[in-house]
């Protein structure tokens, strides 16, 4: 799943993207691109899905 994630500016924020999405169950890796604001989710939509990803 692709997010955009309007509050991203810097790279000094990924670690907390990173500490809120990868602990959860189902999240198998993430990418960060700080430029386009976007946060490319690999998981397993059977264990948890896109709509909660983004809560």
């Amino acid at each position: 799943s692709v997010f955009f994630v309007q509050g991203i500016c810097c790279a000094s924020e990924l670690p907390s993207v990173r500490k809120i999405v990868k602990p959860l169950n189902g999240v198998h890796s993430l990418q960060i691109n700080v430029t386009t604001r976007r946060v490319y989710v690999e998981h397993d939509a059977d264990v948890i899905t896109a709509q909660t990803i983004a809560e």
